[in-house]
């Protein structure tokens, strides 16, 4: 414990951290899933696979609005198995406020040149318009570039509201 008490290099810090939790690998042989127990290192890939990619549908407490976009569903169908659920909906104004609200002004700015403390400062201002924005991108599948319309308008926007508060 003395050494890491007094130890400042970070290297020799994590060897000790790794020597106090260490642990072993261990590799799964069989999981039982729907009374089968699954043996083979594939099948159980696949549970696992197909667990995880669905459980976010019961994570959802009030599934918003479901969108149908054939880009998106032809991507995700090349990706799963064909009984495997996957779904993605809209998010409200207040789902992005609830993020706007617990945004870290601490982070460095993203590659819009948006700082994450303007965009908490204004968010009362821009969520209704980055809720647009969003689920305009999820509903075509197409990302907001600085360059399109919408982003324009909502740029043009945002930088009103921070001329009046300077």
């Amino acid at each position: 414990m003395e050494a890491i008490n007094n130890d400042k290099n970070c290297k020799t810090l994590w060897r000790h951290s790794k020597d106090l939790n260490s642990t072993t690998d261990h590799n799964i042989d069989m999981i039982t899933y729907e009374d089968k127990n699954l043996t083979d290192k594939i099948d159980i890939v696949n549970c696992l696979n197909d667990h995880f990619s669905s459980v976010g549908e019961n994570l959802i407490p009030h599934p918003h609005s479901n969108f149908e976009s054939e880009k998106i569903n032809n991507y995700v169908k090349s990706k799963i198995n064909d009984n495997t659920l996957f779904s993605l909906y809209t998010v409200t104004n207040g789902d992005v406020f609830k993020y706007l609200t617990n945004l870290d002004i601490n982070k460095s700015t993203g590659t819009d040149g948006v700082g994450p403390r303007i965009l908490k400062v204004s968010k009362s201002i821009i969520v209704d318009s980055l809720t647009h924005i969003i689920n305009l991108s999820l509903c075509t599948g197409h990302s907001c570039h600085a360059s399109s319309t919408v982003c324009f308008h909502a740029c043009v926007y945002v930088t009103g509201f921070l001329d009046e508060i300077k």
